[in-house]
Protein backbone atom coordinates (compact mmCIF):
# COMPACT_ATOMS: atom_id res chain seq x y z
CA UNK A 1 0.00 0.00 0.00
CA UNK A 2 1.12 3.55 -0.69
CA UNK A 3 2.79 5.34 2.22
CA UNK A 4 0.01 7.96 2.22
CA UNK A 5 -1.48 8.67 5.66
CA UNK A 6 -4.68 6.64 5.93
CA UNK A 7 -6.32 9.47 7.87
CA UNK A 8 -6.06 11.63 4.74
CA UNK A 9 -8.16 9.20 2.69
CA UNK A 10 -10.51 7.72 5.29
CA UNK A 11 -14.12 7.91 4.09
CA UNK A 12 -13.00 8.90 0.58
CA UNK A 13 -14.92 8.87 -2.67
CA UNK A 14 -12.80 6.38 -4.61
CA UNK A 15 -12.22 5.09 -8.11
CA UNK A 16 -10.02 2.11 -9.00
CA UNK A 17 -8.40 1.09 -12.27
CA UNK A 18 -5.39 1.15 -14.61
CA UNK A 19 -6.25 4.40 -16.45
CA UNK A 20 -3.74 3.87 -19.29
CA UNK A 21 -4.08 6.86 -21.60
CA UNK A 22 -6.47 8.80 -19.33
CA UNK A 23 -9.08 8.79 -22.11
CA UNK A 24 -12.56 10.35 -22.11
CA UNK A 25 -14.04 7.26 -20.43
CA UNK A 26 -11.53 7.54 -17.60
CA UNK A 27 -12.26 11.22 -17.25
CA UNK A 28 -15.98 10.48 -16.91
CA UNK A 29 -15.13 8.25 -13.92
CA UNK A 30 -12.85 10.88 -12.42
CA UNK A 31 -15.35 13.70 -12.96
CA UNK A 32 -17.98 11.58 -11.19
CA UNK A 33 -15.66 11.01 -8.23
CA UNK A 34 -14.84 14.71 -7.91
CA UNK A 35 -18.50 15.71 -8.20
CA UNK A 36 -19.56 13.23 -5.52
CA UNK A 37 -16.67 14.28 -3.27
CA UNK A 38 -17.75 17.93 -3.50
CA UNK A 39 -21.35 17.01 -2.80
CA UNK A 40 -20.48 14.79 0.18
CA UNK A 41 -17.65 17.05 1.40
CA UNK A 42 -15.25 14.10 1.20
CA UNK A 43 -11.78 13.48 -0.24
CA UNK A 44 -11.50 12.33 -3.87
CA UNK A 45 -9.04 9.47 -4.43
CA UNK A 46 -7.86 7.52 -7.47
CA UNK A 47 -6.26 4.13 -6.81
CA UNK A 48 -4.16 2.63 -9.59
CA UNK A 49 -1.30 0.19 -10.16
CA UNK A 50 2.29 0.20 -11.39
CA UNK A 51 3.53 -1.57 -13.37
CA UNK A 52 0.46 -2.38 -15.46
CA UNK A 53 -0.93 -5.75 -14.29
CA UNK A 54 -0.55 -7.31 -17.76
CA UNK A 55 3.19 -6.59 -17.68
CA UNK A 56 3.51 -8.68 -14.52
CA UNK A 57 1.01 -11.42 -15.36
CA UNK A 58 1.89 -11.90 -19.04
CA UNK A 59 5.49 -10.72 -19.60
CA UNK A 60 5.80 -12.85 -22.72
CA UNK A 61 3.13 -10.76 -24.46
CA UNK A 62 5.24 -7.57 -24.21
CA UNK A 63 2.21 -5.49 -23.28
CA UNK A 64 2.50 -1.98 -24.70
CA UNK A 65 1.21 1.15 -22.95
CA UNK A 66 -0.27 4.30 -24.44
CA UNK A 67 1.80 6.45 -22.10
CA UNK A 68 4.71 6.04 -19.74
CA UNK A 69 3.99 5.81 -16.02
CA UNK A 70 5.41 9.33 -15.64
CA UNK A 71 3.18 10.79 -18.36
CA UNK A 72 0.07 8.98 -17.17
CA UNK A 73 0.64 10.13 -13.60
CA UNK A 74 1.11 13.72 -14.79
CA UNK A 75 -2.20 13.61 -16.69
CA UNK A 76 -4.05 12.17 -13.68
CA UNK A 77 -2.58 14.74 -11.31
CA UNK A 78 -3.89 17.52 -13.50
CA UNK A 79 -7.54 16.51 -13.20
CA UNK A 80 -8.35 17.93 -9.77
CA UNK A 81 -8.24 14.81 -7.58
CA UNK A 82 -7.22 15.20 -3.96
CA UNK A 83 -5.04 12.08 -3.87
CA UNK A 84 -3.49 9.61 -6.30
CA UNK A 85 -2.46 6.25 -4.83
CA UNK A 86 -0.16 4.08 -6.96
CA UNK A 87 -0.10 0.49 -5.71
CA UNK A 88 3.01 -1.57 -6.60
CA UNK A 89 1.63 -4.48 -8.63
CA UNK A 90 3.63 -7.61 -7.80
CA UNK A 91 3.19 -11.32 -8.37
CA UNK A 92 2.10 -11.75 -4.74
CA UNK A 93 -0.38 -8.88 -5.01
CA UNK A 94 -1.88 -10.48 -8.13
CA UNK A 95 -2.79 -13.58 -6.11
CA UNK A 96 -5.19 -11.76 -3.82
CA UNK A 97 -8.75 -13.01 -4.03
CA UNK A 98 -11.36 -10.39 -4.96
CA UNK A 99 -12.62 -10.38 -1.37
CA UNK A 100 -9.09 -10.02 0.08
CA UNK A 101 -8.34 -7.10 -2.22
CA UNK A 102 -11.46 -5.17 -1.23
CA UNK A 103 -11.33 -6.04 2.45
CA UNK A 104 -7.60 -5.48 3.05
CA UNK A 105 -6.54 -2.85 0.53
CA UNK A 106 -9.69 -0.84 -0.03
CA UNK A 107 -11.99 -1.08 2.98
CA UNK A 108 -9.24 -1.91 5.48
CA UNK A 109 -7.15 1.09 4.50
CA UNK A 110 -9.60 3.74 3.31
CA UNK A 111 -13.07 2.78 4.49
CA UNK A 112 -14.49 4.54 1.42
CA UNK A 113 -17.88 6.19 1.56
CA UNK A 114 -18.41 5.67 -2.15
CA UNK A 115 -16.68 3.58 -4.83
CA UNK A 116 -17.05 4.65 -8.46
CA UNK A 117 -16.02 2.13 -11.16
CA UNK A 118 -16.61 1.48 -14.82
CA UNK A 119 -19.19 -0.95 -16.20
CA UNK A 120 -16.51 -3.58 -17.00
CA UNK A 121 -14.51 -3.34 -13.76
CA UNK A 122 -12.78 -6.58 -12.68
CA UNK A 123 -10.57 -7.22 -9.67
CA UNK A 124 -8.71 -9.94 -7.77
CA UNK A 125 -6.85 -13.03 -8.95
CA UNK A 126 -7.62 -13.95 -12.54
CA UNK A 127 -9.99 -10.95 -12.74
CA UNK A 128 -12.48 -13.12 -10.86
CA UNK A 129 -14.11 -10.16 -9.13
CA UNK A 130 -17.09 -8.71 -10.97
CA UNK A 131 -19.69 -5.97 -10.55
CA UNK A 132 -22.24 -8.40 -9.00
CA UNK A 133 -19.63 -9.41 -6.39
CA UNK A 134 -18.86 -5.76 -5.68
CA UNK A 135 -22.61 -5.19 -5.17
CA UNK A 136 -22.54 -7.91 -2.48
CA UNK A 137 -19.40 -6.53 -0.85
CA UNK A 138 -20.85 -3.02 -0.61
CA UNK A 139 -23.61 -4.35 1.66
CA UNK A 140 -21.12 -6.22 3.82
CA UNK A 141 -18.74 -3.26 4.17
CA UNK A 142 -21.26 -0.43 4.11
CA UNK A 143 -20.07 1.64 1.15
CA UNK A 144 -22.12 2.99 -1.72
CA UNK A 145 -21.39 2.03 -5.31
CA UNK A 146 -21.72 3.90 -8.59
CA UNK A 147 -21.30 2.05 -11.89
CA UNK A 148 -20.44 4.39 -14.75
CA UNK A 149 -21.78 3.20 -18.13
CA UNK A 150 -19.55 3.04 -21.23
CA UNK A 151 -18.64 6.29 -22.94
CA UNK A 152 -19.04 6.32 -26.71
CA UNK A 153 -17.45 8.41 -29.43
CA UNK A 154 -18.35 8.10 -33.10
CA UNK A 155 -20.70 5.26 -32.13
CA UNK A 156 -17.93 3.15 -30.55
CA UNK A 157 -17.16 2.32 -26.91
CA UNK A 158 -14.04 4.11 -25.69
CA UNK A 159 -11.34 1.93 -24.12
CA UNK A 160 -7.54 1.79 -23.97
CA UNK A 161 -7.52 -1.30 -26.17
CA UNK A 162 -9.75 0.41 -28.76
CA UNK A 163 -7.34 3.36 -28.83
CA UNK A 164 -4.40 1.02 -29.40
CA UNK A 165 -6.18 -0.65 -32.31
CA UNK A 166 -6.96 2.74 -33.84
CA UNK A 167 -3.32 3.85 -33.49
CA UNK A 168 -1.99 0.68 -35.10
CA UNK A 169 -4.48 0.88 -37.97
CA UNK A 170 -4.00 4.61 -38.60
CA UNK A 171 -7.50 5.79 -37.63
CA UNK A 172 -6.36 9.07 -36.10
CA UNK A 173 -9.80 10.63 -36.03
CA UNK A 174 -10.83 7.87 -33.62
CA UNK A 175 -7.63 8.19 -31.57
CA UNK A 176 -8.19 11.91 -30.95
CA UNK A 177 -11.91 11.43 -30.30
CA UNK A 178 -11.28 8.62 -27.77
CA UNK A 179 -8.46 10.43 -25.96
CA UNK A 180 -10.04 13.88 -26.09
CA UNK A 181 -6.62 15.18 -27.20
CA UNK A 182 -3.91 14.33 -29.71
CA UNK A 183 -1.98 11.15 -28.94
CA UNK A 184 1.59 12.01 -28.01
CA UNK A 185 4.95 10.28 -27.85
CA UNK A 186 7.49 11.46 -25.29
CA UNK A 187 11.13 10.60 -25.73
CA UNK A 188 14.74 11.56 -25.25
CA UNK A 189 16.50 13.31 -28.13
CA UNK A 190 19.48 11.18 -29.24
CA UNK A 191 22.16 11.47 -31.92
CA UNK A 192 21.10 10.45 -35.44
CA UNK A 193 23.04 9.83 -38.66
CA UNK A 194 22.62 13.41 -39.90
CA UNK A 195 20.95 12.22 -43.11
CA UNK A 196 18.03 14.64 -42.79
CA UNK A 197 20.34 17.63 -42.33
CA UNK A 198 22.28 16.66 -45.49
CA UNK A 199 18.98 16.68 -47.41
CA UNK A 200 18.03 20.10 -46.06
CA UNK A 201 15.55 18.75 -43.49
CA UNK A 202 17.36 18.42 -40.15
CA UNK A 203 15.69 16.08 -37.68
CA UNK A 204 15.70 15.32 -34.01
CA UNK A 205 15.70 11.61 -33.25
CA UNK A 206 13.67 10.25 -30.35
CA UNK A 207 14.39 7.30 -28.11
CA UNK A 208 11.17 6.06 -26.50
CA UNK A 209 10.67 3.60 -23.64
CA UNK A 210 10.38 0.02 -24.91
CA UNK A 211 7.01 -0.42 -23.18
CA UNK A 212 5.32 2.39 -25.18
CA UNK A 213 3.09 1.61 -28.15
CA UNK A 214 4.34 3.20 -31.39
CA UNK A 215 2.13 4.04 -34.37
CA UNK A 216 2.42 2.09 -37.60
CA UNK A 217 5.27 3.08 -39.89
CA UNK A 218 4.67 6.16 -42.00
CA UNK A 219 4.83 9.93 -42.21
CA UNK A 220 2.78 12.10 -39.86
CA UNK A 221 1.78 15.70 -39.26
CA UNK A 222 2.74 16.61 -35.71
CA UNK A 223 3.31 19.31 -33.14
CA UNK A 224 6.33 19.17 -30.87
CA UNK A 225 5.87 20.45 -27.34
CA UNK A 226 8.91 21.50 -25.37
CA UNK A 227 8.81 23.70 -22.28
CA UNK A 228 5.28 24.91 -23.12
CA UNK A 229 6.21 25.93 -26.67
CA UNK A 230 4.76 24.28 -29.78
CA UNK A 231 6.69 23.69 -33.00
CA UNK A 232 5.22 22.52 -36.31
CA UNK A 233 6.67 19.21 -37.44
CA UNK A 234 6.67 16.29 -39.85
CA UNK A 235 7.48 12.91 -38.29
CA UNK A 236 8.78 9.77 -39.95
CA UNK A 237 8.33 6.51 -38.07
CA UNK A 238 9.97 3.48 -39.62
CA UNK A 239 13.13 2.24 -41.26
CA UNK A 240 14.05 5.03 -43.74
CA UNK A 241 13.97 2.51 -46.63
CA UNK A 242 15.58 4.83 -49.20
CA UNK A 243 18.88 4.73 -47.29
CA UNK A 244 18.72 2.06 -44.60
CA UNK A 245 16.39 -0.81 -45.54
CA UNK A 246 15.82 -3.40 -42.80
CA UNK A 247 17.21 -1.21 -40.01
CA UNK A 248 15.58 -0.82 -36.59
CA UNK A 249 12.48 1.38 -36.30
CA UNK A 250 13.31 5.06 -35.82
CA UNK A 251 11.36 8.17 -34.87
CA UNK A 252 12.70 11.15 -36.84
CA UNK A 253 11.13 14.57 -36.28
CA UNK A 254 11.66 17.47 -38.68
CA UNK A 255 10.84 20.79 -37.03
CA UNK A 256 9.53 22.90 -39.88
CA UNK A 257 11.69 25.96 -40.48
CA UNK A 258 13.96 25.25 -37.52
CA UNK A 259 17.23 23.50 -36.74
CA UNK A 260 17.13 22.82 -33.00
CA UNK A 261 19.82 20.98 -31.07
CA UNK A 262 18.04 19.31 -28.15
CA UNK A 263 20.44 16.46 -27.53
CA UNK A 264 19.70 14.59 -24.30
CA UNK A 265 16.58 16.69 -23.72
CA UNK A 266 13.07 15.28 -23.39
CA UNK A 267 10.33 16.45 -25.73
CA UNK A 268 6.77 15.46 -26.53
CA UNK A 269 5.47 14.89 -30.05
CA UNK A 270 1.71 15.24 -30.58
CA UNK A 271 0.62 13.07 -33.50
CA UNK A 272 -1.99 15.07 -35.38
CA UNK A 273 -2.62 13.18 -38.60
CA UNK A 274 -1.25 10.38 -40.78
CA UNK A 275 -0.05 11.53 -44.21
CA UNK A 276 1.29 8.51 -46.08
CA UNK A 277 3.26 5.26 -45.78
CA UNK A 278 7.04 5.16 -46.05
CA UNK A 279 8.31 4.89 -49.61
CA UNK A 280 11.63 3.78 -51.02
CA UNK A 281 12.57 6.56 -53.46
CA UNK A 282 14.75 6.16 -56.53
CA UNK A 283 17.15 8.92 -55.46
CA UNK A 284 17.64 11.80 -53.00
CA UNK A 285 15.95 14.37 -55.24
CA UNK A 286 12.74 12.36 -55.41
CA UNK A 287 12.78 12.10 -51.60
CA UNK A 288 13.39 15.85 -51.19
CA UNK A 289 10.49 16.61 -53.54
CA UNK A 290 8.15 14.41 -51.49
CA UNK A 291 9.30 15.85 -48.15
CA UNK A 292 8.58 19.35 -49.44
CA UNK A 293 5.05 18.23 -50.27
CA UNK A 294 4.71 16.68 -46.79
CA UNK A 295 5.86 19.94 -45.16
CA UNK A 296 3.33 22.04 -47.10
CA UNK A 297 0.53 19.61 -46.18
CA UNK A 298 1.57 19.74 -42.53
CA UNK A 299 1.67 23.54 -42.45
CA UNK A 300 -1.81 23.81 -43.94
CA UNK A 301 -3.24 21.33 -41.43
CA UNK A 302 -1.47 22.81 -38.41
CA UNK A 303 -2.66 26.31 -39.24
CA UNK A 304 -6.19 25.00 -38.64
CA UNK A 305 -5.47 24.01 -35.02
CA UNK A 306 -3.45 26.99 -33.79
Amino acid sequence: MSDIDRNMVKGAILTIGNFDGVHVGHRKLIDTVIRYACREKKTSVLYTFSPHPHQVLFPERQHRLLYSIKKNKSLLQGLGLDHLIVEPFTSDFSKLSPEEFIEKYIVGFMQPTFIVVGYNFRFGIGSAGSIPLLEKLKKKHNFRLKIVPPVKRKGLIVSSSAIKKAILSGHWDLVSAFLGRFFSITGLVVKGEGRGKALGFPTINLKVEDSILLPMDGVYIARVRKENQYFQAVVNIGQTPTFFPNCLKKIEVHLIGRNEQWRDKECEVEMVEYIRPEYKFSDSQALIHQINKDVVQAQLRLEQIR
